[in-house]
């Protein structure tokens, strides 16, 4: 009994799932001709322009910079808590966000700072050796540091020009 479905009924069961992939109806005889189905219709473009899909967006060239700097700063609220909303330019590259929660903007030191400048404060144990390596290839070798009440944190970016917090000091 190594197979216990007859072969008449597997076949009827295969016939079936032929069947049902094609144009033709199921009860149609065998060896009749297909019937072209109707193509569906165009998808139907929006009255309003305004409602029409945006292109992909593509990121376009930024105009280097002599230097690093920030570009904005702005107080918010995340999660009913205060926060720091801030947007970053490393020379060469695109701007970038970063968040900086439970402290309003006025509160936190923001500036950029060298490995050098780091170890001089005692920031920099904290720092594996990719991070040391992502904050050599920036600009001037400097990247981001945000110093609140309680906490600091570097935010260099990475080969793929990605900023990312290091968490220095809680």
């Amino acid at each position: 009994m190594w197979n216990s479905i007859r072969p008449s009924v597997f076949a009827a069961g295969f016939a079936a799932l032929t069947l049902a992939g094609c144009d033709k109806p199921a009860d149609a005889p065998a060896g009749t001709a297909q019937t072209a189905q109707a193509p569906a219709p165009p998808i139907a473009a929006p009255v309003n322009p305004d409602e029409a899909p945006l292109p992909p967006q593509i990121d376009e060239p930024v105009e280097p910079t002599a230097a690093s700097e920030v570009i904005a700063q702005e107080d918010i609220t995340v999660a009913g808590e205060p926060a720091c909303a801030i947007e970053v330019r490393y020379a060469g590259q695109q701007d970038q966000p970063v968040t900086w929660r439970g402290e309003p903007c006025a509160k936190l030191t923001v500036r950029f700072l060298s490995l050098e400048e780091l170890a001089a404060l005692g920031q920099d144990g904290k720092l594996g050796p990719e991070q040391r390596e992502d904050l050599a290839r920036l600009p001037e070798g400097k990247a981001l540091y945000i110093e609140g009440e309680a906490a600091s944190a570097l935010f260099p970016a990475n080969v793929m020009n990605r900023v990312y917090r290091v968490p220095l000091a809680d």
